[in-house]
């Protein structure tokens, strides 16, 4: 028996070689130190409440804030931005809250079954005293 010699550099009879697609939309590149990960953060959220892709989103914003500058008109709604500082601030106090109810959680926990049981009846006994 002699070892089979395998073609090589065409596809086998039958088998269609794969094209690659090529992508034809159109791309805009921005770098600086102002697109960090806050900026990225405050951008999909911002698609997200909106129902939008991230491009979609930046895509619209850009276009109507780009043609308010060039007709002069005033900002609309000038409020200062949102920082992300202020998410921040509110995500720790839920988890402030969450570690707070956690300890007590634990220190329950902790607790022998006489101390429970006891603490439970604790009023009764000093009531009759």
């Amino acid at each position: 028996m002699s070892p089979t010699a395998l073609p090589t550099g065409t596809p086998a009879e039958g088998a269609k070689a794969t094209k690659k697609k090529v992508d034809k939309r159109p791309t805009l590149t921005f770098k600086g130190h102002e697109f960090g990960p806050e900026f990225r953060a405050l951008v999909t959220k911002a698609a997200t409440r909106q129902g939008m892709t991230q491009a979609a989103f930046v895509a619209t914003t850009l276009t109507r804030e780009s043609q308010r500058v060039l007709k002069g008109a005033p900002e609309q709604n000038a409020a200062p931005p949102v920082v992300i500082s202020e998410l921040f601030d509110e995500q720790a106090e839920r988890l402030d809250t969450i570690a707070r109810q956690v300890e007590t959680l634990t220190q329950m926990q902790q607790q022998s079954l006489f101390d429970r049981l006891r603490s439970m009846f604790l009023p009764l006994t000093t009531a009759r005293a």
